[in-house]
């Protein structure tokens, strides 16, 4: 057990960082989608129409194992994309600042909207598959943002070269974690949540 949480305390101040920039984003988003609604709305409108187009093939009742499967796998391509792109440093930046935001956009507009309760949606909609998602986003995040961070800034009398080995050395120790916390938040999220918010 100790082994499976080693990546979150070997990587615990990046942890952190990137914990800033998601909450920070989806706080500051709802924030603004209460002061400039539309505006945010049309901002985020691209983001939202792939969540639909990911939900109408995640959300099949007639294949939820497929569903299950293709939503593994696209959270699984995500937290590679951030953990592995640190070199292109806004990459991690931007992906945090992305999910983070697309929830609090996207919370604002269904309370507005009265469509769901602050305690539905967080409670019932995203904490049961969220607590395992996102560790996996933000340790991801977390490698893609020292990496980045350390090849700007390398530590002293350590090459270029060498940062890049050690950040992907544990890119790869910290892959056994994010493909365990994926694959039980996939299947949370097809077969638990749904039925949490119709009660």
């Amino acid at each position: 057990m100790a082994h499976f949480f080693r990546p979150f305390i070997t990587q615990r101040k990046w942890v952190l960082l990137a914990s800033l920039l998601f909450f920070g984003a989806l706080a500051g988003a709802k924030i603004a989608t209460y002061l400039y609604h539309q505006e945010m709305v049309d901002l985020f409108t691209p983001f939202f129409a792939q969540l639909e187009g990911l939900g109408e093939t995640v959300f099949d009742p007639n294949r939820p194992l497929r569903g299950a499967w293709f939503l593994f796998r696209n959270n699984l391509t995500a937290s590679l994309t951030l953990m592995l792109t640190g070199p292109l440093i806004v990459l991690p930046f931007l992906g945090l600042l992305l999910n983070g935001g697309g929830i609090g956009v996207l919370a604002a507009m269904l309370f507005i909207d009265g469509v769901i309760t602050p305690f539905a949606f967080y409670v019932r909609g995203i904490l049961p598959h969220g607590l395992f998602e996102v560790p996996a986003l933000l340790l991801a995040g977390a490698i893609g943002l020292r990496t980045g961070i350390q090849l700007l800034r390398p530590p002293s009398g350590t090459a270029r070269l060498a940062v890049l080995r050690e950040n992907y050395t544990h890119a790869f120790r910290a892959l056994p974690a994010l493909v365990v916390l994926l694959v039980i938040a996939a299947l949370v999220e097809v077969f638990i949540t749904p039925y949490l918010l119709i009660v």
